[in-house]
C-alpha cells in the first residue's frame, strides 16, 4: 500500500485500545445514561449478594489501573501541582466505581436490554414519603439495594400514600433474574 510522504500513520494496536476503552466506558455509563433518560434499572437483591465480591475485586483492579494511568500521564494533566494532586488522589475512586458498576449493574442491565423478557422482583419499601430531587421526583426507595439503583422515580402520590416502610412491593419490567428495567409497580398480594 502506497502512502503519501508525511501522511500520518495509524497504529492498529492504538485503534484497538481506543475501541476497547470506549466500549468499556459506554457499558459503564449505560446505567447512568438510562437514569438521565428516565429508565430505572433495579438489580435483583440475589444478584447483588452474588456479585458483590467480584464487583469489589474488579473495582480494586480498575482503581489500581486508573491510578497507574493517571500517574504515568501526570505530566500531561496540566493545571499545576494542586490539580494534578487532586486528580491523582481521585483517580482510584473513579476507577473503583467504574469496575464495581461494570460488574454489578452494567452487566445485568445489558443482559436485560438484549435478552430480557417481562419479569418481576419482589422488594421491600424503604421510603416512599420523600419529595425527591430534580433528577428523581416522587421516588419509592427499596431496602437492600445499592445507592442510585435503589429507587423508582415519578410515582404518583396517591400510590405512594398507600406505602409504608417494610411493605412488600412488586416491581414489573423487562429484565432477567439478575435485574430489570422498571416499568410499573404493583402492591404485593
Amino acid at each position: 500500500m502506497d502512502m503519501w510522504p508525511g501522511a500520518p500513520t495509524t497504529k492498529p494496536k492504538a485503534k484497538w485500545k481506543a475501541y476497547l476503552y470506549l466500549s468499556v466506558l459506554l457499558i459503564v455509563l449505560m446505567p447512568i445514561l438510562a437514569k438521565v433518560f428516565g429508565f430505572a434499572f433495579i438489580p435483583a437483591p440475589d444478584w447483588l449478594a452474588l456479585a458483590h465480591l467480584p464487583g469489589l475485586v474488579t473495582g480494586v483492579v480498575f482503581a489500581a489501573l486508573m491510578l497507574w494511568l493517571t500517574i504515568s500521564a501526570r505530566h500531561r494533566l496540566g493545571g499545576g501541582w494542586f490539580k494534578t494532586g487532586i486528580t491523582i488522589l481521585m483517580s482510584p475512586l473513579f476507577g473503583f466505581w467504574i469496575g464495581y458498576v461494570l460488574v454489578v449493574v452494567s452487566g445485568p442491565m445489558l443482559l436485560a436490554v438484549v435478552a430480557g423478557h417481562e419479569t418481576q422482583l419482589n422488594l421491600t419499601v424503604s421510603r416512599a414519603d420523600r419529595s425527591g430531587s430534580s433528577r428523581c421526583r416522587m421516588p419509592v426507595e427499596f431496602e437492600g439495594l445499592i445507592f442510585a439503583f435503589d429507587r423508582v422515580c415519578d410515582i404518583p402520590d396517591d400510590f405512594r400514600q398507600l406505602l409504608a416502610p417494610a411493605d412488600p412491593l412488586t416491581v414489573v419490567g423487562r429484565g432477567t433474574r439478575f435485574g430489570l428495567i422498571a416499568e410499573r409497580l404493583r402492591l404485593h398480594n
